[in-house]
């Protein structure tokens, strides 16, 4: 076969592909992929919770299924059984002989989803229908296993692979000299046969037919993790092809983006290269909805839109509108009751994924949504299928203090000089006394601002800790790291700078920045931080304080009230800024 001599060639160790399209794919039921070394495996979670021989033959609802009632499911069952993927019987015994066993029906469902978005200041609705069997409601999804876990690509990966290669070829940039190419695997589901001793717990009944899966289906539990790593790697194997300098490729399940580098006839022929290696491996490709970067300016990939830059080299990113429009609805409609439909915070769950693959500090709030999903201890006592809102009243919060603030379009420019930190250099220094805060701010080696104030009464209501004493010092210290970079804002959200802190005083601010934080003072402004970050371009970097005089500079500043002292011999050519008043509104979040 040809991926298999493909494979040894390359030197790549997955040798189970080649054997799923032979013998069929394991979909975690009687058998499970064989661990190459490839993804990360599942613990016990993952484990089947029900045995398969104590699965009903039907589930008789008493009503037709809702894919028999629509005329768009009949058309598209009847040309998944022309091809043979999808084996039709017109008895429930025929069907037992063929599978050689027991038969496991699911309902055949419609997924209508309705994507919102808002055109010249309306919002507009767009219908998408998919078919799919309803395996969790027949229980086959209880017995399947979960075996393995595809590290899909995010948006963040994609940008920052071209920012690597824009890096490599810079003297050689010029405009247009980066090409994208976004080129789906078509009917990717139904590239995979399924095993004889596993098709029988993917059948349904159409009308007086019943149906069974000849391929992969949709809405098993184990179709994405076959579909996920096989793709994979025919675009490990097409990439082997091209010089790993001249292009750069990630594949979110059955959806890949290609950038390549260089002049038109070089991307021309790698391209030809990437599509000529995946066609003879059997895989046919979506070209009708191709994209490509030289005559369509913004292409789509995934959850984001994405641009070249003409002027230098970089590229801008935008999360697509529909799923802004969405998030914010589902967050609107949560906060109007006390409890929250589990189903719904799974469906806000999924989309606010798709903009923390973009916005990474959006990642542990969007945790924070999925944990209630699992932990039954949030679910309402008079009804098991919701939660209290209070489970998810810090993130609900959070992302709509942030949504807030994009009015409606969430963008961000990336380029390649922000990237390898060209340019003016810039720290910002802090510290904190239990008497007061200061900063300063360092460009190119030189002081060029500074600031000074105390904490007031409000900080205290709001943070629940008290001024002048020790027992508050964490909390300051994390005070002060936030309002810097609030005064300082327009200096760092388009680049990269560092934060310095006392040394003793590193390790408390990277979990401030991480999601980490402890007490209620610190977790607050932790959030409040990941909010300005959010909006930043990159996160900045975290250093110890900077060596020589600038050591007591800070903290100086921290005890410094008022104007009656000389300025340090450092800052006395500086410019003096103010912290603004720290009132309730200052804080975004409460």
């Amino acid at each position: 076969m040809l991926i298999k001599e493909w494979r040894r060639y390359v030197g790549e160790p997955d040798d189970q592909v080649e054997l799923w399209l032979c013998d069929g794919s394991p979909l975690g039921i009687v058998a499970r992929p064989v661990d190459r070394g490839i993804f990360p495996l599942y613990t016990d979670a993952g484990s089947a919770v029900v045995d398969p021989a104590s699965l009903a033959s039907e589930t008789l609802t008493g009503r037709a299924f809702k894919a028999a009632a629509d005329p768009d499911a009949i058309s598209e069952i009847s040309t998944l059984v022309s091809k043979n993927w999808l084996k039709r019987f017109s008895s429930k015994a025929q069907a037992k002989r063929f599978v050689k066993g027991k038969l496991i029906l699911s309902d055949l469902i419609v997924i209508t989803k309705v994507k919102r978005s808002r055109v010249k200041g309306k919002l507009v609705s767009k219908t998408k229908k998919r078919l799919i069997l309803n395996l969790k409601k027949s229980g086959v999804t209880a017995v399947a296993v979960k075996a393995e876990r595809p590290e899909l690509p995010r948006v963040l990966d994609v940008i920052f692979a071209n920012l690597e290669l824009l890096k490599k070829w810079k003297k050689r940039w010029r405009k247009r000299s980066l090409r994208h190419v976004v080129l789906d695997f078509a009917n990717a589901f139904f590239h995979f046969p399924t095993r004889e001793d596993e098709r029988r717990f993917f059948a349904t009944r159409l009308g007086k037919d019943i149906l069974v899966w000849m391929r992969t289906a949709q809405g098993s539990r184990g179709a994405p993790l076959v579909c996920g790593t096989a793709l994979a790697l025919i675009m490990r194997l097409a990439s082997a092809t091209i010089p790993k300098d001249e292009m750069s490729a990630s594949t979110y399940v059955d959806d890949p983006i290609s950038t390549f580098i260089g002049d038109k006839a070089q991307q021309d022929i790698n391209i030809g290269k990437l599509i000529g290696s995946t066609h003879p491996c059997g895989f046919d490709l979506a070209f009708a909805k191709a994209q490509y970067s030289d005559t369509e300016p913004i292409i789509t990939w995934t959850s984001a839109r994405l641009e070249l830059l003409d002027d230098e080299p970089g590229l801008k990113v935008t999360v697509k509108e529909d799923i802004l429009t969405e998030v914010s609805a589902d967050i609107e409609d949560m906060m109007r009751f006390n409890s929250v439909l589990v189903d719904k915070l799974r469906t806000l769950a999924g989309r606010a994924t798709c903009i923390s693959s973009l916005i990474h500090v959006w990642r542990p709030f969007v945790s924070m949504l999925w944990v209630p999903i699992y932990n039954t201890r949030s679910r309402c006592p008079f009804d098991p299928d919701r939660v209290w809102r209070s489970a998810v009243e810090v993130p609900l919060r959070w992302m709509r203090a942030f949504l807030a603030g994009t009015h409606g379009t969430l963008s961000r420019t990336y380029t390649l000089a922000a990237y390898r930190q060209e340019g003016d250099q810039y720290t910002v220094v802090t510290d904190a006394s239990p008497l007061g805060l200061g900063a300063f701010l360092v460009k190119n080696g030189v002081i060029t601002e500074f600031a000074f104030g105390t904490m007031n009464s409000i900080d205290e209501e709001v943070l629940k800790v008290k001024m002048g004493g020790s027992e508050g010092q964490q909390v300051w210290e994390s005070l002060i790291l936030l309002a810097a970079l609030r005064l300082w804002s327009l200096v760092w959200r388009g680049r990269r700078i560092t934060l310095a802190v006392q040394s003793d005083s590193v390790s408390a601010l990277i979990m401030l920045i991480k999601m980490k934080a402890d007490g209620i003072g610190t977790a607050l402004i932790s959030r409040e931080l990941a909010l300005d970050i959010a909006e930043a371009v990159y996160q900045p970097n975290v250093g110890s304080h900077i060596p020589g005089v600038t050591n007591v500079l800070a903290d100086h500043l921290s005890r410094r009230l008022d104007d009656s002292a000389p300025l340090p011999a450092p800052l006395r050519h500086a410019r003096r800024r103010w912290f603004p008043h720290r009132a309730h509104h200052w804080w975004r979040t409460l």
